[in-house]
């Protein structure tokens, strides 16, 4: 099993979903499998980042609400999470 860091930009994003009414539960899912070692279902159209994220992972918890990740030295790093446009806004 794996740990799990959660870095600060992940919090902050965290509170703002929770207000918004988001469902943690579709986040909590993906947790368990990710800290579980286990491959995430299709529909998490879960893949690699590039470019200034090269090295992280992208998955979909909703069509348009992703969660950014890392898995090294047996730690998850939970990152960002929330819309495309809001996480990738400055990477265009």
């Amino acid at each position: 099993m794996l740990d799990i860091y959660y870095e600060n930009s992940f919090k902050a994003d965290y509170k703002k979903l929770v207000k918004q009414g988001f469902d943690i539960d579709l986040l909590s899912t993906a947790i368990e499998y990710l800290i579980n070692k286990i491959e995430l279902p299709k529909k998490y159209k879960n893949h690699s980042l590039t470019g200034s994220f090269k090295g992280y992972f992208d998955c979909h918890l909703k069509p348009d609400c992703v969660l950014i990740y890392k898995i090294e030295n047996n730690t998850l790093y939970l990152v960002r999470i929330g819309s495309h446009s809001n996480l990738f806004k400055s990477y265009k």
